[in-house]
């Protein structure tokens, strides 16, 4: 797919967020070491995979692919902290 200029891929899977065996998942890591991906985008960190962000955060960096977050509810809530 390409939208905006950026060819795109949409990974899914369905199941638990804490089952590390599922094909979407495996797919990305694959892609990810074969320096295919320059960029992951997520609505939140959970999205990706419910424990081990961090793990694969790391493989990310050592492979060169970067992740962008779109979410904004952590500054949503900042804000909202500050009109109180």
């Amino acid at each position: 797919m390409i939208a905006k200029g950026y060819q795109f891929e949409i990974i899914t899977d369905i199941g638990s967020g804490i089952n590390y065996n599922k094909n979407g998942l495996n797919k990305l890591i694959d892609i990810i070491v074969n320096g295919e991906v320059e960029k992951i985008v997520i609505l939140y960190k959970d999205r990706l995979v419910r424990f081990g962000f961090e793990l694969i955060e790391n493989i990310c960096n050592k492979y060169g692919t970067t992740i962008e977050r779109i979410d904004n509810t952590e500054k949503q809530k900042n804000r909202n902290l500050l009109k109180i």
